[in-house]
């Protein structure tokens, strides 16, 4: 019976884990490309119309953006920096660890 136990291991939960983990990681890295793609679109849209918005202000009145939007501007385009960065890094890892197996 232990050998009918250690068969049905090897030759069916095995391979099912293994396909499960793998099509869990393709998903997992399609969601993050997805949701990084999606969250550079909304900040890039975000700027673009922030500086719109500025040009209308030089244009018409010759005011400048208010230093809050400036460094909220910053702020945001810096976190974004950083994002990239980090799902970068994960993509490396996450490429690296499929070379380990």
């Amino acid at each position: 019976m232990d050998v009918l136990y250690a068969q049905y291991d090897e030759e069916i939960i095995d391979p099912w884990i293994k396909s499960v983990k793998k099509e869990g990681e393709k998903c997992l890295v399609r969601n993050i490309k997805l949701s990084s793609n999606v969250m550079k679109a909304s900040i890039n849209s975000a700027l673009e119309r922030a500086e719109s918005h500025y040009k209308q202000e030089i244009e018409g009145k010759n005011k400048p953006l208010l230093q809050k939007t400036v460094r909220q501007l910053i702020a945001m385009y810096g976190h974004l920096v950083a994002a990239e960065e980090a799902l970068r890094e994960m993509f490396i890892r996450i490429d690296g660890s499929r070379g380990h197996r």
